[in-house]
């Protein structure tokens, strides 16, 4: 019985850790140096490709639909405007990385009062700026040629 009292007793200062026993009440052990923050990855990476934001236009409709694209045209970012009359909505595809969804919209609230912010959806990956591939007449377009097939 003998022999098995330090052989337990040392199997419990193993189990307790390093600060266990005798030599953790005279001094504190010095601190070793914390290891520099990493920041943390943003909870939602920043898309990489264009989006969609979709805003209700109150009486949309094609004089206004002109209108609001002419005003958009010139802001750095924005893609392509397209109306969808039989909703009253105008859907704007941007590059989040130029430009935002309220900067839009303060551009379309200067010439339609009541524009406002449905929702932002992502944009086919495949959308090239300014193509509407369904109605391309470019023999040189891979896109076209692969949707005339």
């Amino acid at each position: 019985m003998t022999r098995i009292l330090p052989i337990a007793l040392l199997l419990l200062l193993a189990a307790c850790g390093p600060d266990a026993g005798p030599a953790a009440d005279s001094e504190p052990a010095p601190e070793a140096e914390a290891a520099p923050e990493v920041p943390a990855e943003p909870a939602e990476a920043a898309p990489s490709g264009p989006e969609i934001a979709v805003f209700t236009v109150p009486g949309l409709d094609a004089p206004l639909a002109r209108e609001l694209a002419t005003a958009l045209q010139g802001t750095d970012g924005v893609l392509k405007a397209k109306p969808v009359m039989d909703s009253g909505c105008l859907e704007v595809t941007f590059e989040p990385a130029k430009v935002g969804p309220d900067a839009i919209l303060t551009t379309l609230a200067g010439v339609a009062d009541g524009a406002a912010l449905k929702e932002i959806k992502a944009a086919d990956k495949h959308a090239a700026p300014g193509h509407d591939c369904g109605n391309c007449p470019k023999k040189s377009c891979p896109r076209s040629r692969a949707n005339a097939s």
